[in-house]
């Protein structure tokens, strides 16, 4: 799986909303959120934002991308 994350909006001056990764509890890094930006990642890295600490709103589009079998897609209901 891949996870692809697009930053649409952030609060003016944002502090915080770091996303975060790490594989098996090992931090791998972290990455600060920017306008128009699209990131990739593998979907089993475990991943967090960290809290935003400027009033105002954040949206993000994020889409998860399965590679799945044909029995696989079968049992998806339709």
């Amino acid at each position: 799986m891949v996870v692809s994350v697009l930053c649409v909006r952030l609060p003016l001056n944002m502090e915080g909303g770091e996303l975060v990764l790490k594989a098996n509890k090992r931090h791998l890094g972290q990455t600060q959120p920017q306008i128009n930006t699209l990131l990739h990642f593998q979907g089993d890295l475990t991943h967090a934002v960290n809290p935003v600490k400027t009033p105002g709103y954040r949206l993000s589009l994020v889409c998860e991308q399965y590679n799945l079998t044909d029995g696989e897609q079968e049992k998806i209901p339709h």
